[in-house]
């Protein structure tokens, strides 16, 4: 059952973005913009999932450009000053508690005693720590941020999406572009038929993001008719995976703001408002359609410690 803490924290979250959605309706991402994947300036470990969608929200609202954040002992530590009047931001670190040793475990750790009959899994239970971290803006003394290298061009990384998916595209869309699941095919208009190689690209990725679900791969739920309360929390999938993915893609993300998404706003919202764990589930949901599709953007496939670099290791603040 989660804590206080955690339903505060949660809530706080599903607020900030509420409130996004109610002032600038699919515009919610326009100031969502920073140089390079949200990281903790001294581990250097990417913030994942919930962490990185709530500190996108808080750059957007506040106009940080810098992905890097510190907590004020870091700041300390590090020789560096922290700027008077600076706003910090919650995150939150889960980990194992082991409940008869009476202390907290990596993941790695749990899962070898575990495998090694030492342990049951009900020995354990998992436990969040919550800190204040300051973004880089306010920082003073940081270095100089390096800018991000060797951006992938988007339409090579949606290609090598696609053929790792193996999700076929088809232009006799028309004047639609969808995904349909009893095919696992895409179908759009020409290119030619959009605004630019952006907007094209953007639509592209968009539908990508839905083919994550199908059974083969991630297996979400799709059953959904257009219009349907289930397709717009598929929508919603999509359209925060496409926040997660616009760093790595290198597609503006206010080209992935499409007219079909209308409809669900005011859902979203109603939804939310009455459950903030419906924001959980999608932000969840897309962390792993991110994750899914980052793996056929580079050559090399990620290793596992990567993708649950929340989850093992040094403490991410």
């Amino acid at each position: 059952m989660a804590s206080n803490q955690t339903k505060e924290f949660r809530k706080l979250v599903a607020d900030m973005f509420v409130k996004g959605l109610s002032e600038e309706g699919l515009n919610w991402k326009q100031g969502w913009a920073t140089t390079g994947e949200l990281r903790n300036a001294v581990s250097n470990r990417h913030y994942r999932g919930l962490n990185e969608f709530y500190l996108k929200l808080v750059s957007m609202v506040h106009g940080y450009k810098d992905p890097r954040w510190m907590t004020f002992n870091q700041i300390r530590d590090e020789g560096y000053h922290l700027e008077k009047g600076s706003k910090g931001a919650k995150v939150e670190y889960w980990f194992p508690y082991d409940l008869k040793e009476k202390k907290g475990i990596s993941f790695k750790e749990r899962d070898r005693l575990i495998a090694e009959g030492e342990r049951k899994s009900d020995d354990f239970s998992l436990t969040a720590r919550y800190y204040t971290v300051f973004n880089g803006d306010n920082i003073n003394g940081i270095p100089e941020l390096e800018l991000p290298k060797n951006e992938i061009e988007p339409s090579k990384a949606l290609e090598q999406i696609s053929k790792g998916m193996k999700v076929e595209i088809h232009n006799d869309g028309e004047d639609r572009a969808f995904y349909r699941p009893s095919t696992d095919d895409i179908h759009l208009p020409l290119p030619e038929f959009f605004e630019s190689n952006n907007k094209y690209n953007a639509t592209v990725f968009h539908e990508l993001g839905h083919a994550t679900g199908h059974e083969s791969r991630l297996n979400r739920e799709q059953r959904g008719s257009f219009g349907s309360p289930d397709y717009a929390k598929e929508e919603l999938v999509a359209e925060i995976t496409s926040a997660f993915m616009a760093e790595t893609t290198g597609i503006s993300i206010e080209d992935m703001n499409m007219d079909n998404h209308k409809a669900y706003v005011n859902s979203w919202i109603e939804s939310i408002k009455d459950d903030p764990e419906v924001l959980m589930k999608a932000i969840s949901q897309a962390n792993d359609a991110a994750d899914y599709m980052q793996q056929f953007v580079y050559e090399v496939t990620f290793e596992q410690e990567n993708v649950t670099i929340e989850r093992d290791g040094e403490m991410e603040f």
